[in-house]
This record gives structure tokens, sequence and C-alpha cells, in this order.
């Protein structure tokens, strides 16, 4: 079983304590969390290169796998474009509330279109597999391009990509309800070629975390670093949400992890304060606390403001200045609003039942004296107005007045200018100075939103625009409401307006619904209703929203046809389709020409070669010819059009020599024995062969050729005598360094599946055979080291007698090459093959899981007695052919590039891994890993240009003089 790195997105093995790529911590409170939740997630179906997909998306190849689904390149045939299909875990797609969950949140994602956004296409199922397909986006993660970077970015990198994320969200944050991601985090932003970020997983990422976290009770470490609190909590949750998170992400592009990445990360996201980063400037630092505040009121009110504040184009703003809070309850005249109600908070001493009671009385009885006085007041005022003179209407009523918690929009309605005549003694207490010429009416304004948006809506029976819509300057008391839209019910209700702050009017339209009975001929055509793919003819289409609808029925070969419908209520329209065959021309040319054309197996002749009438579509053509490779192409024939394919062959042929000194040796190629030397092949197809020499008195030899088209490959082996055996280990002489023999001979490569600590990448187990050679009896040390490089890259510099470390695959390339060229060829040096080094960690072959034995404490240092920190070599109990420490102590280069699937691509033959690949292979574990590390059939890998205080190695001696 494997997990994801936190830091860099690889997948490793959860025993070890570093990320072999980045060396990231993995302290056991995070491998813990992120080891919790593992789901199933091959296919059941056979999902492959060459595979249809539901009859039309071609898959391409796997480009992506982890505990939320398998992602592949694909090719949709109908839409003639590549996408990304993702195939939902089985243990998620077989609960009836994980698609329902999904349908609801795709269906909002599918509304989103934005160039920082991952275009999500549509959701469906296939042989019993939910599938999603979308936008693919060539490139890596943003997790990827720091690991690129060397494990973080500058400000001056991180702002561009930071600035697109945050217009992203801005973009579905504004949306009317707010869509919110509430995932985002480094491995869900992508980075194009071009290095624009783009946010995936809209309306997949949280729902799938959610769904894993129901069914394994634990929540993935991965994604917990970027939640924020009021998630964890799981109330108050909104768009600062993802503000937080946009701001965690930051703080890791900016210091290398997130802002909690050891220990219990969710008490720490909910109580602790986040640590500043040393080496970024303070006003950077301000702006990161900023958006990782724990109050969801005091962060940034948009993502593009962290960003502004983040890039020093706007200040960081004082706690007390922020918007209001999302969890504080704002209680007005009218009314409440709350985003998130919180608990109020226990007063330290309660007061006694009866001193409540009392308290109330008292408080009520004064507020019934301020009322009195109040009525006497406005009594008196109306008393002592004079004729013309204008006044509220509260006062004019002897109404009270109404306290607003914001100020309203007003109309005049009368004017007076004061006179002689018109102040008397009581005007003084309505004005409080000349200013004040004029009474105001309230008026008010609704805020009306439908969903689906467009409705037509109505006031009093007046048109006043469609949804969402903002009604200013409304005359209050009731007012009648109807909003209506084609193919959905209509919906009509009472407001009471009143002279407050906006109100919010919400109608949820109800769709209605008629029926299509669609057929064709032939059967089998695609139905789309409205350009969305609604299933195939024949079939009765149920619950389809009234009004006109266009229909269109599809089907390769075939002409589309296409009508408008008009569905009523309650009805069903029922029509058939008569679909026209759609035929073209192909003529297919090749170079060289002569080449035989076969379309599904069959021949059709010879190019140059017209085809006519072919059923129009996408076409596979296949060209054979001898000594050349097989072309095939894919060809889309159009209907009424003469479609041209030219095709360049590939020679694959070519001619090798084979000879010998001294000749006569036997010779093998790729395993099948050819004669004896000199002697030919011709005609031989291109690529890698290996060809072994075979001599009595003289050492069998094979040699891998690589053969070019069309070219001769001449090879002549120098053969070498067997000389007697002068001892059992052999000294180099300028660094001391002792080298034992490992014998000629075959053993079983791999662990056994009935081994419980078996890794994936240790097997087929399968038989390997090596020539004889000489390897190291230590690993090298540092004072070996010194002595030919004139320094010591290790960490702790603490004895020549310790192995050598800190040093890269690389590093020990340089090394080896001054090593040979102090020995003025006697001696010729390198790294052991990495079957070279399992054949001598067992003692040349032999069924031990440690070096030397099956008991790991006397053969090697590991975590369990190494007291956290390496050992001078040849300490412990060395093995059956007298080698030190290849089990534990430190881990050791080999030369292989590693794969997971290598030893399915094993040669029999002193088997040696060169392809391209990203990785260096490492065995043996180390003073720091647990001692199922140690094993001998154990690999791991890193980058050929990583370093690390438990990396060593150890060389092969490959000829004495």
């Amino acid at each position: 079983m494997t997990i994801t790195c936190w830091n860099c997105s690889s997948d490793i093995d959860p025993s070890g304590l570093n990320c072999p790529h980045c060396n990231a911590l993995l302290n056991q409170a995070v491998i813990d969390q992120m080891t919790s939740f593992h789901i199933r997630n091959t296919p059941a179906a056979p999902i492959s290169s060459g595979v249809v997909v539901a009859d039309r998306y071609d898959i391409k190849r796997e480009i992506g796998r982890g505990g939320m689904g398998i992602v592949f390149l694909a090719h949709d045939k109908y839409m003639d474009r590549d996408v990304a299909l993702k195939i939902i875990p089985q243990e998620l797609s077989m609960d009836p509330k994980a698609i329902a969950d999904l349908k609801r949140e795709t269906s909002l994602a599918l509304e989103l279109t934005h160039e920082y956004i991952v275009r999500l296409h549509n959701l469906d199922t296939w042989k019993n597999l939910t599938f999603v397909t979308m936008e693919y986006v060539p490139g890596g993660t943003l997790s990827h391009l720091m690991v690129k970077n060397g494990g973080r970015l500058s400000l001056e990198e991180a702002l561009p990509l930071l600035r697109q994320v945050a217009e992203a969200l801005d973009y579905t944050h504004r949306k009317s309800p707010p869509i919110m991601h509430l995932d985002i985090k480094p491995l869900n932003i992508l980075i194009s070629k071009e290095g624009y970020a783009k946010i995936a997983d809209y309306g997949l990422a949280r729902v799938l975390r959610d769904l894993a976290t129901r069914i394994s009770a634990w929540e993935a470490a991965g994604t917990l670093a970027y939640m924020a609190p009021e998630q964890i909590r799981g109330k108050g949750i909104g768009p600062w949400s993802d503000i937080y998170a946009l701001a965690a992400v930051a703080y890791e592009l900016l210091s290398g992890h997130p802002p909690f990445h050891t220990g219990d990360l969710r008490w720490q996201i909910m109580h602790e304060e986040v640590e500043q980063i040393e080496f970024i400037s303070k006003k950077v630092n301000n702006a990161l606390l900023h958006g990782l505040k724990k109050k969801p009121d005091h962060r940034p009110a948009s993502a593009g403001d962290f960003v502004a504040i983040l890039a020093g184009e706007k200040p960081v703003p004082k706690i007390e200045e922020a918007h209001g809070s999302p969890d504080e309850k704002q209680v007005g005249m009218f009314g409440s609003k709350s985003r998130t109600p919180q608990p109020a908070v226990e007063r330290r001493q309660r007061r006694p039942y009866g001193g409540k009671l009392l308290f109330g009385l008292l408080g009520s009885a004064v507020i019934l004296l301020i009322g009195f006085l109040g009525w006497l007041y406005i009594d008196r005022l109306v008393t002592l107005k004079k004729p013309g003179m204008a006044l509220p209407r509260a006062i004019h009523s002897r109404e009270p007045a109404l306290v607003q918690q914001a100020p309203a929009k007003t109309e005049t309605v009368e004017k007076q200018t004061p006179g002689p005549d018109s102040i008397g003694t009581g005007q003084e207490l309505l004005m409080e100075s000349p200013s004040v010429e004029t009474a105001e009416v309230a008026t008010a304004s609704l805020d009306i939103q439908s969903e689906p948006q467009g409705a037509e809506v109505y006031v009093d029976g007046e048109i006043k625009g469609k949804t969402p819509l903002v009604l200013e300057g409304l005359k209050t008391g009731e007012h009648e409401i109807h909003i209506k839209k084609e193919g959905y019910g209509d919906w009509n209700d009472k407001v009471l307006c009143q002279s407050t702050e906006r109100q919010n009017v919400s109608a949820a339209l109800q769709t209605i619904y008629g029926a299509i009975d669609i057929s064709s001929q032939p059967d089998g055509a695609m139905i789309y209703v409205d350009g969305k793919e609604s299933g195939r003819t024949p079939s009765v289409l149920k619950d389809i929203a009234a009004g006109s609808r266009t229909i269109t029925i599809a089907a390769d070969g075939f002409e589309k046809w296409s009508r408008k419908v008009v569905v009523v209520k309650g009805e069903v329209a029922k029509f058939a389709a008569e679909l026209t065959r759609s035929v073209g021309d192909l003529r297919i040319v090749s170079e060289p020409s002569r080449a035989e054309v076969f379309l599904a197996g069959v021949s059709k002749g010879l190019t140059p070669l017209t085809l006519k009438k072919l059923e129009t579509g996408p076409l596979m053509i296949e060209l054979r010819k001898d000594c050349f490779q097989t072309a095939i192409k894919e060809v889309t024939i159009k209907p009424k059009v003469l479609v041209e394919s030219r095709l360049q062959l590939a020679a694959n042929c070519g001619r090798l020599v084979v000879n010998s000194r001294p000749v006569g040796a036997k010779w093998y190629l790729d395993g099948e024995y050819r004669g004896v030397t000199p002697g030919d092949v011709d005609g031989l197809v291109t690529g890698e062969h290996r060809v072994k020499l075979v001599l009595d008195s003289y050492k069998e030899k094979t040699v891998t050729v690589n053969l070019k088209a069309g070219g001769r490959e001449t090879l002549l082996g120098q053969l070498e005598a067997n000389l007697p055996e002068a001892s059992r280990a052999s000294r180099e002489p300028n660094t001391g360094m002792e080298f034992v023999l490992a014998p000629k001979g075959c053993f079983q490569m791999g662990s056994d599946t009935s081994d419980s600590e078996r890794n994936v990448d240790e097997g087929p187990r399968h038989e390997v055979c090596l020539d004889e050679f000489w390897i190291g009896r230590t690993e090298v040390t540092q004072g070996q080291w010194q002595q030919i490089m004139n320094q010591n890259p290790s960490t702790l510099k603490i004895g020549k007698d310790y192995p050598v470390v800190n040093v890269s695959w690389k590093d020990i390339q340089l090394f080896i090459q001054k090593l040979n060229e102090v020995n003025k060829g006697k001696y010729v040096f390198r790294l052991p093959t990495e079957a070279e080094w399992e054949y001598a960690c067992r003692s040349g072959g032999k069924q031990e899981r440690f070096a030397g034995g099956n008991t790991v404490d006397g053969l090697a240092w590991h975590e369990g007695n190494s007291k956290r920190y390496f050992h001078p070599v040849g300490k412990k109990t060395p093995n059956g052919i007298g080698a030190f420490d290849m089990s534990g102590n430190v881990y050791e280069w080999v030369q292989d590039v590693y794969g997971t699937d290598a030893y399915g691509k094993h040669q029999k033959n002193n088997p040696l891994m060169q392809a391209e690949g990203k990785y260096r292979v490492c065995r043996g574990g180390s003073w720091l890993m647990r001692s199922s590390e140690c094993r001998a059939t154990n690999r791991s890998y890193y980058f050929p240009d990583s370093r690390n205080y438990n990396l060593g190695f150890r060389l092969v001696r490959m000829a004495q003089g």
C-alpha cells in the first residue's frame, strides 16, 4: 500500500519517516492519518488503452491514480476532442447517497465556465462504473511545480498563480447562491504547459472527500492541512472557507510546507496560531496570517482582496475594521440575520432565577415609563403645531416612530419655508437647525432571486424584468409578486414592504413535465434533448420540461436528424426518425509505395489505393510492408468527400555481423544459438539485441547491441581468459577498499507472495543468472571518499571508518571516474546492478531474509538498535560471501533506473534496467528505517541528484590486471 506525500504529492511507502523524493518529514501522526483511509480503485470492467467506454470515449492511457479514483486520457469521438475521464471508486459508486450527492454537485459545476477552472463535461455510468469526463489539461499540479522548483516558490513566482486561483474563486463565490470548492489544495490546482493555474474537481473533490470520510471515518491529512476551522466544526462554512484554504496554499508555496503539518492537525487548526515564515518580510507574513485567521470575519472579504494584500497593493486591515462576521448575529427592528449562530459563551457566575425575574420586572417598568413620557411629548408637539406647519407622519398619527437599523430611501412629500407666522413655541422641539426643510416618506427595496434564474417578475401585475432582480423605490405596504418561466409552474406570493433595509425574496420554481416517445430507423441511435445526451432509441423520455425542445438523433455512419418539439404538461409527444446513411471516399498513399492496406484485418490492396462508398465516421487503417514498421492511423470519413491520407513507413530492419577474438566462439542471439564466429544475420528487426559468446577456457561474454533501421552493426567480442583465482578478497591499492567474490550462479530474485511485508514492486519473483563479480566488502567510507575527492560531503563527519553519506547518484559517477583514473586501467569500478546487489546480499542467492540470515539484530543497524545514528562499517556479522552491512546502516545506490514493473522486463542473464526514468534504485534499508525495510528484497528509490543523511553506496570491481 502507498500514500501520497503531503509536500510533493509522490506515491510513497508509508513505512518510512521521510519522503524519498523531497525528504519531507512524515511523523507518525501524519502517517496514521494519511494511511487510515484507502479505497480499492482497480476498475472491475476492463479499462485500458484501446477500450471504448460507453461507445464514445476511446481510452488512450492512464494519467493518474489515487484514493479518489483513476484518471485516463481519452478521446471523445462525438465531440472530437481529448478529455480526462475519472473512474469513481466502486465503494462510492455503489452508495446511492454518494451518487445523489455527486449528481447535485456536478449539476452546479457544469455551469461553471472560466479560463482558470477545469471544465466539467459529464457524469455517466458504464458497466457498473460511474465516471466523470472533464477538460484535459496537459501538464502537472502545483505540487509538482513546487518539487521542480526545489520545494517552494518565490513571491514573484507564486503571485501570478495565486491571482488566477483567486479570480476563479471570486467568480464562483459571486454566483447566486455562491458555489464553494471547499477542497482547495496544491493537488487540485493544475498548471498547464503555458504556465496557467486551473482549479480542478469543482463539484467532485469535496463530495468524494466527504463520502470517503463517511465510509472510512477518517479525513485525509492531505486535505485536512488546508481546511478552515469552521470546516472542521462543520458550521459556518462559506466562501470565506475557500479564502482560508487559498491562504494555506500561499503559505505552503512560500515556506515549503502547509501552515500546520505535524502532530494533531485538527487541534492546531482550531486552537493554535500559525508560525510566521522566518525568511520572508513582515508584510507578507502579516498578509498570510490575515488570510489564516480563525474567525471568518477577520479574513479578507474576497480571494482577490487576499492576493492584493499579499502583493502589497492593499494594506492589511485591522481586525476591528474587518467586514461583519458570518458567525455574528445582526439584530434589527424587523428581525435578524445570521449565517451561522454560534454557541453562547457561558458566564463565569450565574445569577439566581429570582434575581433574573426582579431585573426583568424593573426593566419592563422603565420601558413603560419612557413610552408614557414619549406619548406626552408627542401630544404636546401636536398641540403646539400651527397651520401650514409640516410634521413627520408618526407625529400626525400619534404612532411611535420606528427606529431603523440602516438609513432608508426616501421621497419628499412637502416643503415648508419658514415665515414669521410659522414658528411657534414648539417649533424648536421639531427642528434642531434651520437646515431641516422637508418631511419625507420612507420607501423600500426588494432583492428577488429564483432557481433557476431568468424568470419574469411581475409586481402588482406589472412586469419588472427577469431574475436576479433588485427593485428600488417601492412604496411601503403589501405587494403581490408573480414569477413565471417557460417549463416551470408559476410562483405567487404577497410581500409586506416596510421602511427597513433591503428585503430578500427567493422563489424555487417547480418544473412541469411532459414526455417524448421516440424511435428511429435504425435502432440504437443516440438521443439529445437540447444538446444533452438522453439515452438511445427507442425510448420514452419522461420528466421532460414543458416547452419547446430541440431533439437531435445521431448514429455513427448516419447523418444527424434534428427537429423542434413542443412538450405539453401531462402529454406524450410521439415521433419516429428515419436516418439517412452517409458515405464518403478515401485515398491512401504511402512512402514507400506498394504497402498492403488492411481494414478491420481484411486486405484491400496495395498503395496507392482509393476506396469508395465507405461509411462515415472514424476508421482505422493499417499498412504492412516487409522490413518496415506497421503503420496504423485513424482517419475520419466525411459525407460526400474524398479524404486523402498519407503515411510514411519507418524502416525497421538492419544487418548484424558478429565476430570474436579468438574466433570460433559459439554465439547466441537473444538466447537463440546461431553458430560459431564469424557470423551475420540480415533483415534483423531494429532495436536492442543481446549477443552471448561462449568459448572453452574463456569467460562467457554477453554484449547488448542497438541495431538501427537500414544500418549495419559489427560486433567484435574480446574474450577474457579464465585465470586461476588468486584469493577470496582483493584490495584497491589507493584507498584500501576490499572486495569479495560473488560466484557465478542463478537465483530467484524478488519476494514471495506469501511474505506479509512484501511490496508490489518486489515481484514477480523470477530467475536471474549472473556472471561472477567482485563487490565491496563494506560500504565506501568517509576516509576513502576523502582520499579520492579531497573533501567529505557527509552531514556528520565523525570518523574515516563511517560510511560516506549525503552523496547523490550523480556524485558517485564522478567519484568512480576519478577512482578509475588513478587505477589507470588496472581496475575498473562501477555501481552494482540491482540484481547483483540482491544476489550478493543473499550470500550468493540463498533464501535469506536479511544479509546473512533471518534474524536482523546481529546483521544490521536499524531503527530498533541504531540509537538514531549510523555506525562504523564492519561491526555486525558478515554474510555468507564475507560482505558487511548490506542490510541496514545506510541505503546503498545501485546502477538501475527504478520502475515498479522492472521485474517483468528483466532479461534472464545479467539484467540491468537502463530505460528512461526519473528515479534510481537504492537498496538495503538504513539506521533510520524499520527492520522490515532492511530485507534483502526490499526496494526503494530517489531522484539521481538527491542527497540524504542515510544514503551511501558500495562498488563493484569489473576487472583485475
